[in-house]
């Protein structure tokens, strides 16, 4: 019953990893019939310069913060909507979970206009504020990351809030009940029960946004297209490095490498969180 999709998986998943995993030991164009084996000099190789240095940096913290901020935004929000006595809760649960209709690379197409200094509407909120200044959001260094950042954040919050939203609900009220009567706070029964109870649900979300924010590229290239990772390096991340090296440019074995490096860092975050969980289901057991 399962060989088809074992047969899918091998076609579409497993045969493509193979053979990225052989092209990375090569110097090769990507087009031609000439291949230059050079083993793991093409590891170095792709390691080198200042477009590496900035990917890997620009990668590492945007996946810390996806790890940490959407997981933490979708929590307390959904534990303010469910929790709380609010009404129209079905409304805020469409509310929240709107930007998660869009893709990805929409989103982005949608900030880009959000973030134009002339007429985007941020500027223009901050002038309504008296900030009066035209910001170059996606043309500054210090603010293009961060701002694309921003854009990731603002779409996966979402998905954290569904998924948290959910979970919340299937919690025994009974112990709500319970800790009300105690005279417990809403903040104290938040710390007490509501996080404890979905302790190994953070940790899954937590690793499915850390391996989403080590893997942007479809927001990166909606924002800063046709100068892909610019200005100067300040949004290059790991897939778009793949990206140009390897369709943009000749570099398929640089592009290679780099992609190996990249699975070897989103398979072991993997696997460290997987023991995480692990060890936190073992211990609440206990």
């Amino acid at each position: 019953m399962v060989t088809p999709a074992m047969l899918v998986i091998g076609l579409i998943v497993l045969y493509p990893a193979v053979q990225t995993i052989w092209t990375s030991f090569y110097k090769w164009d990507g087009f031609s019939d000439d291949k230059q084996f050079v083993g793991f000099d093409m590891y170095r190789l792709s390691m080198k310069g200042l477009s590496f240095d900035r990917a890997v940096s620009n990668s590492l913290k945007w996946g810390l913060v996806a790890m940490l901020v959407p997981p933490a935004i979708g929590l307390v929000s959904a534990a303010l909507v469910e929790d709380s006595g609010i009404r129209c809760k079905g409304l805020f649960r469409f509310a929240f979970f709107l930007p998660y209709f869009f893709s990805m690379a929409v989103a982005g197409a949608i900030f880009t206009r959000v973030y134009d200094p002339s007429y985007g509407m941020l500027n223009r909120l901050l002038d309504t504020f008296g900030f009066s200044a035209q910001h170059q959001w996606l043309g500054d260094q210090k603010l293009a990351l961060w701002a694309a950042i921003a854009v990731f954040v603002w779409h996966e919050t979402a998905f954290c809030f569904i998924v948290f939203a959910a979970a919340i609900q299937q919690i025994d009220r009974e112990m709500y009940d319970a800790a009300k009567i105690d005279g417990a706070s809403a903040i104290r029964i938040f710390l007490d029960i509501t996080v404890p109870s979905l302790s190994s649900l953070a940790t899954f979300v937590m690793s499915i946004m850390l391996i989403g924010g080590l893997t942007p590229f479809a927001v990166v290239f909606a924002l800063t297209t046709p100068s892909l990772g610019g200005p100067y390096y300040a949004t290059e991340v790991l897939p778009t490095l793949i990206f140009k090296k390897g369709l943009q440019g000749t570099n398929a074995g640089q592009a290679s490498a780099l992609g190996v490096i990249l699975l070897l860092v989103v398979v072991s975050t993997t696997l460290l969180f997987t023991g995480f969980r692990s060890w936190l289901a073992r211990r609440s057991l206990t």
